[in-house]
């Protein structure tokens, strides 16, 4: 049995002047196609991080490197139906779901082993959708945020959002027609904490499950 609903979305979707784009609450401009497949079919989601974090920890521990290798569903710990009928009158977030684990190694000229270093991945969207008539197209923009916090790597944390320190746009969101990309941010927990910083490798997102259209 296929579903059916009357508007593109049952939450109330307006015209908007936020901001927009890298390090915002709404990085990704969609086609109103992908961001209704974001919405409605997204059951559940992969994440696949590859990440090199170089930096200089102040005042004393010297030069570190950070290297993550982590790919994991992402766990739903809000209200996320297997149905697309039951996405009608949801309660918020519309998607909450984290996932972590032993992800890499972080060196440092202080240390005399590695450390293994363990990140914790949150990811929320969908809670609030936006729309911008660009080139006299509407354009829409879905709340997402994705942060990993970490440990054993002097404070390092990593956002979607803008948090300072250093940019690289190494987030690609898949969906079944294209690849949206915006920037990750590292820094350290404190202004200042990290100097002489580098950041280069991936954070790939895509859907591991389709909601059922009933």
């Amino acid at each position: 049995m296929a579903f059916l609903f009357a508007k593109s979305f049952p939450l109330c979707v307006v015209e908007s002047t936020e901001q927009t784009g890298n390090g915002t609450d709404y990085p990704f401009e969609m086609t109103l196609e992908d961001a209704m497949e974001l919405y409605w079919k997204f059951r559940s989601l992969k994440v696949a991080d590859n990440l090199v974090y170089s930096f200089v920890n102040n005042p004393t521990s010297g030069n570190c490197v950070a290297t993550h290798s982590f790919s994991s569903t992402i766990g739903t710990l809000s209200y996320w139906p297997s149905k697309m009928s039951e996405m009608i009158c949801p309660p918020a977030p519309f998607f909450y779901g984290t996932a972590s684990g032993s992800n890499g190694t972080m060196t440092s000229t202080n240390a005399a082993i590695p450390s293994n270093t363990t990140g914790f991945y949150s990811l929320v969207y969908a809670s609030i959708i936006i729309t911008k008539k660009i080139n006299n197209t509407y354009k829409f923009f879905p709340s997402f945020l994705l942060e990993i916090s970490t440990d054993l790597e002097y404070s390092s944390s990593y956002s979607t959002k803008d948090i300072g320190g250093i940019a690289s746009q190494i987030v690609t969101l898949k969906t079944s027609n294209k690849e949206y990309k915006t920037n990750l941010y590292a820094t350290g927990f404190s202004p200042g904490d990290h100097s002489g910083i580098s950041l280069s490798g991936s954070v790939v997102i895509e859907k591991a499950s389709d909601r059922i259209a009933e």
